[in-house]
């Protein structure tokens, strides 16, 4: 819930609190996570399904599969602006969930990140780049008396017309980073087992031999069967 999208971290924030996010909701975050992030759309099915207490396999799975424009038909990108002013024009929403933001009118509540200085001070809201919009309260730089910080909208990486959602090349291959050591994690919370890696080195000083390597990719297998039991596939 912290994105800098007001509506993208107020439908976030009430699905942590609450289980709970409504069907338009579902479908701008999911569109926002893999259409403007470019997010492997695995990560956000796999968040859904711990968070939300109404989760249905099928639907949560297929419905990320089709945000994330790789069923085939046509790439379902939404304007996150735009659905903010169509389905919460008076910031009422945002206001509740975000409430960083109580003191900003409509429709500035929707683009906090547009605010001037002297606004940011009326509003007693200091946006600021995320790394240091964390801590909650800056004091005189939101305009004194325990002003709020909200984050700036974070850097966006779309995978263009074609669709993405997989944080990787078109065959779905890792980039690394922190995307990979959290699919890592949900992948060993369905088996068990840590997956990491290939076939070890043969020979050498270690001990030589590949039973290291068999026994990740026993483990990869298995992760890998259940992943798709969970897609349906």
């Amino acid at each position: 819930g912290e994105t800098g999208q007001p509506l993208v971290d107020a439908n976030m924030r009430e699905l942590k609190h609450t289980g709970f996010m409504s069907n338009r909701g579902r479908q701008n975050v999911a569109s926002f996570l893999t259409q403007n992030l470019n997010v492997d759309w695995r990560l956000g099915a796999a968040y859904f399904e711990e968070a939300l207490i109404d989760h249905d396999v099928a639907s949560n799975w297929g419905n990320w599969m089709f945000a994330a424009g790789l069923s085939g038909g046509r790439v379902n990108k939404f304007n996150i602006i735009k659905q903010s002013k169509d389905y919460d024009d008076q910031g009422e929403y945002c206001r509740l969930w975000c409430p960083e933001l109580a003191q900003v009118p409509p429709p500035k509540i929707h683009t906090p990140w547009q605010l001037s200085q002297q606004e940011q001070t009326n509003f007693k809201v200091a946006v600021l780049p995320y790394p240091q919009a964390r801590g909650g309260s800056v004091g005189a730089a939101a305009g004194g008396g325990g002003g709020q910080v909200y984050p700036k909208p974070v850097s966006e990486k779309s995978p263009g017309a074609q669709g993405g959602g997989y944080g990787g090349d078109k065959e779905g291959q890792w980039r690394g980073g922190d995307a990979k050591k959290r699919w890592d994690r949900v992948g060993d919370k369905w088996t068990g087992e840590k997956s990491r890696g290939g076939e070890s080195r043969g020979g050498g000083a270690r001990g030589g031999g590949s039973s290291g390597g068999k026994s990740r990719n026993s483990a990869n297998t298995k992760r890998q069967d259940m992943m798709n039991a969970h897609m349906g596939i």
